[in-house]
């Protein structure tokens, strides 16, 4: 069967099955890469000031006296961190911080300002700033301000990392179980379908999104339904559960050449019980039931079918 998934899912299932490096092998000791600093501010002096402290600090400087140079820089690469004045030439600071806001939300904004009104701080705060520096400030609360907003953002960085490498394995995982071969399922404590893959329709006809919360009798010939108490209900876990019992399950798929057995289809089922971790074992919750289920029907017609010849050969 063909599954069509889309770009974006393309592209995190290629993300998930990327081989994994460890982190200090990426790169050579003391080789980081430095974080990218933008200094804009209208006054050479306090723009000269800003670089002289902070470039003796493993950081990458870029400077610009005017909202246009700003603008410049910020459409030509991303930077970490940005300390903003909020008075230029040629636009306003809100504006380039809007811009920011807007294209690169997770670079950091410090906004050095010598406007004695509260008002400026307030609104760029709003606006998504990290933090305020007035002018003047001090060297020590520059360069741990400027630390700090760095820690947060590779925080961010990566727990934002993290996330899409989780998001990647989920639809990994959900593309491999809907494309499997077999049926997979998961029950509740009372029997009811919490999960079942796309596999069913193809097989049986039902789709998923009508099992949910049906009890699995629903799909069981009435005459395996004994049998089925003991899989469907299955507790326990490794080699003690259930492996390879045959159930028959009703099939929707009606076809007027076919007989009326064949509504019918033989699976093999492998079960076991799900529990909530705990590190006491005799704490742990049972919440439901993770089975999987092949169709043999076609495997079980051969059979048939062999020791129908071999008997009549017997009788001939």
């Amino acid at each position: 069967m063909i599954h069509l998934i889309s770009t974006e899912d393309s592209a995190a299932i290629e993300e998930a099955l990327r081989p994994r490096e460890p982190e200090a092998s990426t790169a050579p000791e003391g080789a980081q890469e430095k974080p990218q600093l933008l200094l804009v501010d209208d006054e050479p002096r306090m723009l000269d000031s800003l670089v002289a402290l902070l470039d003796t600090e493993a950081y990458e400087l870029s400077t610009a006296a005017s909202g246009a140079e700003a603008y410049a820089h910020l459409q030509q690469r991303q930077f970490d961190l940005i300390l903003l004045d909020l008075r230029l030439p040629d636009c306003s600071g809100h504006d380039i911080m809007a811009f920011v806001c807007a294209n690169t939300p997770q670079t950091k904004v410090i906004i050095v300002s010598g406007e004695t009104d509260i008002e400026g701080a307030v609104s760029a705060m709003k606006q998504g700033a990290y933090d305020y520096l007035r002018k003047p400030y001090s060297r020590t609360d520059l360069l741990k301000t400027v630390k700090h907003a760095l820690a947060q953002r590779r925080l961010e960085g990566e727990n934002q990392r993290i996330s899409w490498q989780l998001e990647c394995s989920e639809k990994l995982y959900r593309y491999l179980v809907d494309s499997s071969p077999d049926i997979i399922y998961t029950l509740d404590p009372d029997g009811r379908f919490t999960y079942v893959n796309s596999r069913i329709q193809k097989l049986l006809g039902y789709t998923p999104t009508e099992l949910i919360g049906e009890h699995y009798s629903a799909i069981v010939h009435d005459e395996d339904l004994e049998r089925a108490r003991y899989v469907f209900n299955e507790r326990r876990v490794g080699e003690r559960a259930s492996r390879n019992i045959e159930l028959r399950l009703k099939n929707l798929h009606q076809d007027d050449e076919r007989t009326f057995d064949n509504t019918f289809m033989t699976i093999s089922f492998n079960s076991m019980g799900m529990y909530s971790q705990d590190r006491m074992a005799q704490n742990r919750q049972y919440f439901g039931t993770y089975g999987v289920a092949r169709d043999i029907t076609e495997r079980k017609r051969a059979e048939q079918l062999i020791s129908y010849q071999a008997y009549h050969d017997i009788l001939t």
